[in-house]
């Protein structure tokens, strides 16, 4: 069982040691059993009484007995890394407000609208989901980490870390598969078949830095889709997408490769309307972390409305 607990105005992470555990090292506990990363752990044991068992301070290379009690000291809350470089630009007016889905001292998932940017960019440092997260911590100066991002014109999730020491293990839960992200999109043509895969490598398109292509030099991407629903009057399919690795466009691209690219798409379809831009984008719909980890103590599944008329 893990749970939060604060000492002498610090926040810990307590867990209880298991039988099948006993007799590794804390060092190792914490790279295996919490899946830190070498980094976090050098910074936890760096933290004044960073690690305690049974109450005392404790090495990382003494052993664990089942039974035992371990904390470690996480990143206090509300420091949101404020030593950081980064210094943040107040985001303008007639932006869309904050659609804030779940909130702690460690994590922000939010609800990012369509035509907006993730984090600062070239010709964006002002007006982007980035610098709306950094004004509602209060951020003059400091570090926020967005973990993931989406395309500027499509909706839904997103994953913002407060402080590094959760953004290095949400990053890992990324890496290992255990998000579960689900996209819907209406595609342009009706497609018979009722779930398909796509398969196929993508590269940067010679001559462009943004545009994708299908290459069979490029990065391995794989995108699973299931039809929703068929408009035979508007010719058009609901799909509801997974992506296995999320290379930039993948979804844009793979679809627009098989003959039926998403609507309102100004990047991949040929026949781009800007009324389908307004009402069907691209949207990460749920979210799902299945694994455990220090920084979120239950599996959460996030939704947002289908908002894809």
């Amino acid at each position: 069982m893990r749970q939060f607990r604060e000492i002498e105005g610090h926040r810990y992470l307590e867990t209880e040691i298991e039988i099948g555990e006993e007799g590794l090292t804390i060092h190792w506990f914490l790279r295996a059993g919490l899946h830190l990363s070498e980094r976090i752990v050098r910074r936890i044991k760096r933290r004044p009484m960073g690690v305690l068992l049974n109450g005392r301070f404790a090495f990382v290379t003494e052993r664990l007995q089942a039974g035992d009690q371990l904390c470690i000291r996480l990143t206090d809350p509300g420091d949101y890394d404020r030593t950081g470089e980064s210094v943040w630009m107040r985001p303008p007016e007639g932006m869309p407000p904050l659609d804030i889905l779940y909130e702690d001292d460690d994590l922000i998932f939010l609800n990012k609208k369509d035509h907006v940017v993730c984090h600062p960019s070239p010709g964006h440092y002002a007006d982007t989901l980035a610098n709306q997260v950094a004004e509602h911590l209060g951020l003059i100066r400091g570090r926020i980490y967005p973990v993931g991002r989406l395309d500027r014109d499509t909706s839904g999730i997103v994953l913002f870390a407060k402080n590094s020491d959760a953004a290095g293990i949400m990053t890992w839960e990324r890496a290992s598969g255990n998000y579960k992200k689900t996209y819907r999109a209406w595609a342009d043509g009706l497609i018979e078949e009722d779930a398909f895969t796509i398969d196929k490598a993508l590269r940067r398109k010679e001559g462009s830095l943004m545009l994708r292509e299908v290459g069979e030099d490029g990065q391995e991407a794989v995108t699973h889709c299931k039809v929703l629903e068929r408009d035979r009057e508007k010719n058009r399919t609901l799909l509801s997408i997974q992506i296995d690795q999320g290379r930039t466009h993948q979804i844009r691209v793979h679809l627009a490769s098989i003959g039926h690219p998403i609507l309102g798409d100004p990047l991949y379809h040929p026949d781009y309307m800007e009324e389908d831009r307004q009402s069907m984008p691209l949207q990460l719909q749920a979210f799902r972390v299945d694994w455990l980890s220090p920084y979120l103590l239950e599996p959460m599944t996030l939704t947002v409305p289908r908002g894809l008329e």
